[in-house]
């Protein structure tokens, strides 16, 4: 991607979020594999003191932990030799209760495992208890949805396996096999003396312009699986829970990694051209901008499709039904609650991450995040 004309195409578009669109405090960056920083904008306050957002600052990101979650499970994978068609039971034998003894890495990393909620309220803090319930419990089986989005569960199905196979939890490997080597300042698990960096995170204001969507209407009721999952495990349902210390500082890898823009436009750079520290065998790297499933997803509500460990634009008859990760049909990422979102695209060489601090409404990405994407790739 050129680099001239970028910085013109992107920066009105990253100031109108403030004038017009309720931006407290937010970060952009555009990381190009081969120059480094094409694009890297850091802007307004941290927090509703006027303390001024600056490169220093890093903030939640929700569900974009995701992506960085599924490289560290790859990777030790790939350390293990354990190819991602295996079952997971492989690994973690107890995994095979409840006649879940095929379902593979794969579908594990791609949500088609079925374990999206506890049968039981067990407390967000709680992993060992958490890992055992999803180790004993059979997995939803239903032909109605092609996947079932696991919005709390993942980052504890995969953390067990890190665990199992490494010895580490999934931030710590996290930090040694990846960020570390790739400079990334990025965490699954923060460490005490990086809490005074925070922004705290804030709710969105209003779901007024949302009542007909389909995810909220299926979230306003007690009884249905969006719900259920969302509140699967108990406690931390709230922004101003998680900005908690004891929250920001727990491996809670479907949703609790803190880091800036930077780092993780940076990681999906690497990660969409195979550069250190991944350099996969093709097959395994490949695998993460193939779409393995795709159709009507039972917790998003959303036609939803997904690679290897990562969120996919859905394709029709070779053409894409949206555009969240650009144009590209290589593209994969993965956004987080309230408009966090990040992708890599390997056609264009380059990973993209928007991060703030002022939730919006909506369960996939919202206009502050997708008018820049649309800027990104404008030409002029």
């Amino acid at each position: 991607m050129k680099r001239e004309g970028l910085t013109e195409r992107l920066q009105p578009v990253f100031d109108e979020n403030f004038k017009s669109r309720g931006e407290v405090g937010a970060a952009c960056c555009v990381w190009d594999a081969d120059e480094g920083p094409l694009y890297d904008q850091v802007g307004g306050d941290r927090d509703r003191q006027g303390t001024p957002w600056d490169d220093q600052t890093l903030v939640l990101v929700w569900s974009t932990t995701k992506g960085m979650a599924s490289a560290a499970c790859l990777h030790a994978l790939l350390q293990h030799d354990v190819p991602v068609n295996a079952p997971v039971a492989r690994v973690w034998p107890e995994f095979a209760n409840a006649g879940k003894s095929e379902i593979t890495f794969s579908q594990l990393l791609a949500h088609q495992a079925g374990l999206p909620i506890l049968e039981r309220a067990i407390d967000s803090f709680d992993r060992e208890e958490i890992e055992s319930a999803l180790a004993a419990q059979a997995a939803i089986e239903t032909t109605e949805f092609s996947q079932i989005y696991h919005a709390k569960t993942q980052g504890y199905l995969l953390d067990a396996v890190v665990r199992r196979l490494t010895g580490l939890d999934i931030g710590t490997y996290w930090r040694q096999a990846i960020a570390e080597p790739a400079h990334l300042d990025f965490w699954i698990g923060l460490p005490e003396s990086e809490l005074h960096r925070v922004a705290p995170v804030y709710a969105a204001r209003s779901l007024d312009n949302l009542q007909g969507d389909a995810f909220y209407k299926n979230l306003a009721d007690t009884h249905s699986l969006t719900r259920r999952a969302f509140a699967s495990p108990t406690g931390l349902p709230t922004p101003s829970s998680m900005n908690r210390p004891e929250a920001r500082q727990a491996v809670l890898a479907s949703l609790g990694g803190i880091g800036d823009a930077r780092s993780i436009a940076k990681f999906y750079a690497l990660l969409a051209t195979n550069r250190a520290p991944f350099q996969w065998p093709l097959e395994a790297w490949e695998a993460v901008s193939k779409i393995v499933t795709q159709g009507a997803d039972g917790v998003l509500a959303h036609e939803i499709a997904f690679s290897v460990g990562f969120m996919k634009d859905p394709v029709v008859n070779g053409r894409k039904q949206r555009t969240l990760f650009g144009p590209s049909p290589r593209a994969f990422g993965q956004p987080g609650a309230g408009g966090s979102h990040a992708f890599g695209d390997p056609h264009a060489r380059i990973g993209f991450a928007y991060v703030m601090n002022q939730m919006e409404p909506g369960v996939l990405p919202g206009r502050k995040a997708l008018s820049l994407v649309e800027a990104l790739y404008e030409e002029r």
